[in-house]
């Protein structure tokens, strides 16, 4: 099924068990199998690739000789040139567009993915999810619309609208929520969950915008970080209890015999400035300016 224009290398078509329909679909077909092929010039360009399908105007346009592609709207996977087992899957208008190479990605949506041109293992859902400007980049999951929109790197992964979708050269980030996001350039291991959480330096979590509460083991914390509502820290650095505790205490998790250890000390830069527990006299010791001064 389908129309060739005149010249085309009909007769030399030894593939089997291809279907093509609409004008210039599969058009120049030489060894391929086991091809489908619905649209104007759908796989135009294969030759002697297998098992693909393309449905679309444009759809796998350029495809020669890769294998086990799949590509659902107008020019959907057009610039793939890739060989071998391709394994890629568009679904959706320019869906990955302008991608020439890589394997086992998944394009879904309007748009989405569109910019790449190489790279592997990438999973975009969503309208213009990895669609904009990144033209590189492997192993990164994008679902939301606009997800990842710009991503030009490695390992990163955006769930909801327009998350991550200023992050372009930075690594294995996650970003968990609308809006959440890095606002610094070239970070790694950084995360941000939460409607417009975001992030700005590396091998950082970030729970919630500014001003959210943190709660564990509660659902309304009412303070930074509420541990039950009983164990509370204040976004000025307070520690606080609840009334209801039975015990306000600091202390070894286990063992009769520990080391040394401050208690209250003055700064990362004087450590040993301020109040130490001497475990084997039993008793606090006060350091003053690098003094000892002892109290029982």
């Amino acid at each position: 099924m389908g129309e060739r224009s005149p010249g085309s290398n009909v007769a030399a078509d030894t593939g089997t068990l291809n279907s093509a329909l609409g004008l210039f679909s599969l058009y120049r077909i030489a060894q391929g199998s086991n091809n489908t092929a619905i649209g104007y010039s759908a796989m135009y360009y294969d030759s002697s690739g297998n098992l693909n399908t393309a449905v679309g105007n444009g759809a796998l346009f350029s495809n020669r000789a890769s294998h086990m592609n799949n590509a659902f709207g107008w020019n959907a996977l057009y610039s793939y040139e890739g060989t071998g087992n391709g394994f890629n899957s568009a679904f959706g208008d320019l869906a990955a567009e302008n991608l020439e190479s890589g394997l086992s990605n998944v394009a879904i949506g309007s748009w989405a993915m569109r910019s790449h041109v190489t790279g592997s293992s990438n999973t975009a859902v969503g309208n213009s999810a990895m669609g904009l400007t990144g033209t590189s980049g492997s192993s990164n999951t994008a679902v939301g619309s606009n997800a990842l929109l710009v991503t030009n790197a490695d390992g990163n992964t955006a769930v909801g609208r327009n998350a991550g979708n200023t992050n372009t050269t930075g690594t294995n980030n996650t970003l968990i929520g609308f809006d959440a996001d890095v606002t610094a350039t070239g970070l790694t291991n950084a995360t941000a969950i939460g409607y417009n959480a975001t992030v700005a330096q590396s091998n950082s979590l970030v729970l919630g915008q500014t001003g959210t509460d943190v709660g564990i083991g509660t659902t309304t914390p009412d303070s930074t970080f509420s541990v039950a509502d009983n164990f509370l820290v204040g976004s000025s650095g307070t520690i606080q209890y609840d009334n209801s505790v039975p015990v306000m205490s600091y202390m070894f998790k286990s063992g009769s015999s520990n080391a040394d250890r401050m208690v209250i000390a003055h700064s990362p830069g004087f450590p040993t400035y301020g109040l130490q527990y001497e475990d084997a006299s039993d008793q606090f010791n006060f350091f003053r300016r690098g003094h000892k001064q002892t109290g029982h």
